[in-house]
This record gives structure tokens, sequence and C-alpha cells, in this order.
């Protein structure tokens, strides 16, 4: 045969001058929109030379994503694991690098993919009405609330009512104010702020003395045995079924004589202790029975409504 000289042996030779092809993938998102909700996302890369040269793979190299360990180096074909962790909008890009010193991504690659992460709910703030916060009934207080999320962004963020409006003040007792929020992701949250509706009880009035605030206290002097009219308002008729179950109470207390006295000025006819609301002047009228036993003590007598809000006056009883 014809001799074949060095020169022709190299150029016969195929020159591998292509990087091999590179592929990554991701699980879809289980979230919405695009976004994954649950951290890590695992995936996939492989570098494969077998169609641009037949190379072996020496290097699999990502931005933007952790490459675990390769398989498959030094052959041509490789693989390894991606995970990507971090919160938002991850880019990732990867080359691989073969034995002929080519780096890159050869033709018919699909190397770049975009993971989205939100694993975390949205953030509720409600400042009004405030968590353990009290309110007079029907009054008008406006509410207010915000959603907040930095990642995907928030979706829905709804409360009872639009934040701004007024929030319920009635019936009295305890009340719950609950906003509800989705992120973009799909991820939900909900906060609560619990607080009660009271009655706007004005205090005691004439004949009956308020306590004061102390520290020493006026005493009520009243006619062991007389029937003495308890008046107080809750602005407006709120019905007859207004106090607490078990209430007004009388307890017996230790006199004070540093304390100041004031003289019931009117007691009335009663064979019984009752309640009534006189319209006109807009106030309840408790007329309080006492006992002929009681004289020459002090009681206190405790009006509690079944608003839970207790209302005290001191008394000290003549024969």
């Amino acid at each position: 045969g014809v001799p074949v000289s060095t020169a022709e042996l190299f150029a016969l030779a195929p020159v591998d001058a292509t990087p091999p092809v590179v592929a990554i993938s991701f699980p879809s998102p289980d979230g919405l929109n695009g976004w994954h909700v649950t951290s890590p996302v695992v995936g996939m890369v492989t570098a494969d030379d077998t169609t641009t040269g037949g190379s072996n793979i020496t290097a699999i190299n990502c931005t933007g994503a952790t490459v675990g360990s390769i398989t498959g180096l030094g052959a041509p074909s490789a693989s390894a694991s991606l995970t990507v962790s971090g919160e938002g909008v991850n880019n990732v890009n990867c080359t691989a690098t073969d034995s002929a010193g080519n780096s890159g991504a050869g033709p018919g690659s699909s190397n770049m993919a975009t993971v989205q992460i939100d694993s975390f709910s949205p953030t509720i703030l409600i400042t009004s009405p405030t968590d353990g916060g009290t309110y007079t009934l029907n009054a008008a207080v406006a509410s207010g609330y915000s959603c907040d999320d930095g990642t995907s962004g928030v979706a829905t963020c709804a409360g009872p009512v639009t934040s701004g409006a007024n929030f319920s003040t009635s019936p009295v007792g305890a009340h719950a104010f609950t906003v509800n929020a989705t992120d973009v992701a799909g991820n939900p949250a909900q906060a609560t702020n619990d607080y009660d509706v009271i009655y706007n009880f004005s205090g005691f009035f004439p004949p009956v003395d308020n306590p004061g605030p102390g520290p020493t206290f006026v005493f009520n002097v009243a006619k062991a045995g007389s029937a003495i009219p308890v008046k107080f308002s809750l602005s407006g008729n709120q019905g007859l079924n207004i106090f607490d179950t078990g209430f007004p109470v009388s307890q017996q207390i230790t006199c004070d004589a540093s304390s100041t006295t004031d003289v019931i000025e009117q007691t009335v006819t009663a064979g019984s202790s009752s309640l009534s609301y006189d319209a006109a002047t807009d106030q309840y009228v408790y007329v309080w029975k006492t006992n002929k036993g009681w004289a020459n003590t002090c009681r206190q007598l405790i009006v509690q409504l079944n608003d839970g809000t207790p209302h005290v006056a001191y008394f000290t009883f003549t024969k």
C-alpha cells in the first residue's frame, strides 16, 4: 500500500471542538403560578458528549444551584443532582467541560432554568381591634390590618370588613377579628385578635354614691331592711336580661372608719328586689331589698353585668 505520513494521520483524525450537551430538569412546582412552596427543590443535570465529539466529561459547573456528587466523570456521559434552596427567583445555569478542553453547552442543550421558591406564609398585622382590647357597645371604631409577602407577593388579604371600615361592637361579650391571607405561591396565613364588647356603664346615680378612686372610699349609709333604688345607665334600653348569672349580690365587708359616708337620700317600698328600665331618664332601677339583720355592718353590692364587668358600691347599715 501507499505509506501515510504522520501529518496525514493527524489530518484524518476527527477533532472535538464542541462542548457537551447539557440538560437540567426540575420537578413541577407544588405551589401556584409557577412557585415551589417546599424547599429545597432537587433536580438533575446531565452532560453528554457522545454526539458532540465523544470525549470524556471532566467537570460540571452550575450557578444558582448546588451540584451534588457527579456520576460518570471520565466517561462520555455524566450526571449529578441539583439543589436549589434560596427563597425567591433562582436562575440556574449549568455548563460542562470535556477532555478535549471544550467548556460550555453544546447545540441542543437545555442548560438554563428558573426555580421560584416561596416556602413562607404571608405576614398579617392587625392594628385595630387590638388583641385583648375592650370596646363599648355599638361604638364606631375603624378596623386596621395589612398583609405582606416579600417573596411572591400577596394574593388575598381579607378580614370580616375591609380595612378602615368599622368592625362589629355588638352584642356585648367576647369577639374575634380574623384576617386570612394567601400569597401568589398559594401559602395561607391567618391571624386573630380577640376583643371584648361591654356596656357603656355610666356609674351609679343618686341616691347611691360611687365608691370613688380610693384609697379611702365612700360608704352609703342606709337603714337595714330598707329598699334602695340603685340607678345606672347603659346608654339605651338593653333589655332586662343584663345581669350575669347570680348577680347582683352583696357581701359583708369590714367597715372602714377612715372612709367618707353619705346617707341614702331615697328609699322605696318593696317586698323584694327587682329591676326595671325608665325610658324617660334612660336609667335602669334595681330596687335592692336589704335585710334588717345587716344593722351595724358594712356590705358591698356587686352589680355584675352579663358583659362580665363588675360594678361595686359600699354600704354601712344602721338600725
